[in-house]
């Protein structure tokens, strides 16, 4: 079965939508697991387990004009904490002006490794065998670095977050 990414973002079927992209570019293969949207309110104000995997962030009049009430360090905070969930995109509406965070925030990127580089990573992780194999048949003795964390240093990209400009 197919599975429905943001891509379907820039179907012609939504044409009339008028939607642009702004940041993010990279993302469209972001799936989208839930067919309904979520607008992040209760995220933007700490309550960030209400973000649900899967769904599109739209953020209206009422969410950017809360984002204008917080401090600078705070709406970074919040955005960057939110946008690092797995979200599928996000959708500012009705034209409004894309807040600079959010935009920062969605422009990261995946860089591949070549070759080489990404052998070296590889023989640095295996370095650690006592800290990624289990020692011993009990689970007590399993690996003490997650199995998520693992692939992380074992994937063949990087992220990176450009620096303003």
């Amino acid at each position: 079965m197919t599975q429905l990414t943001a891509e379907i973002l820039r179907s012609p079927a939504l044409s009339d939508l008028d939607l642009k992209v702004v940041a993010g570019e990279s993302g469209f293969d972001r799936p989208i697991s839930w067919g309904r949207i979520q607008r992040p309110g209760l995220a933007l104000a700490g309550f960030l387990s209400f973000i649900k995997p899967g769904r599109i962030q739209v953020l209206g009049e009422s969410e950017l004009n809360y984002l204008d009430t917080m401090p600078l360090e705070l709406r970074r905070e919040r955005i960057a904490l939110i946008c690092a969930l797995p979200v599928s995109a996000f959708v500012v509406t009705k034209g409004q002006e894309v807040p600079e965070e959010l935009v920062h925030e969605c422009r990261a990127r995946r860089v591949p490794l070549s070759p080489p580089v990404r052998r070296t990573k590889q023989q640095a992780v295996a370095e650690f065998r006592s800290q990624i194999t289990a020692l011993g048949p009990d689970p007590a003795d399993g690996p003490v670095v997650p199995a998520s964390e693992l692939a992380h240093h074992r994937r063949a990209f990087e992220v990176v977050l450009p620096w303003p400009s």
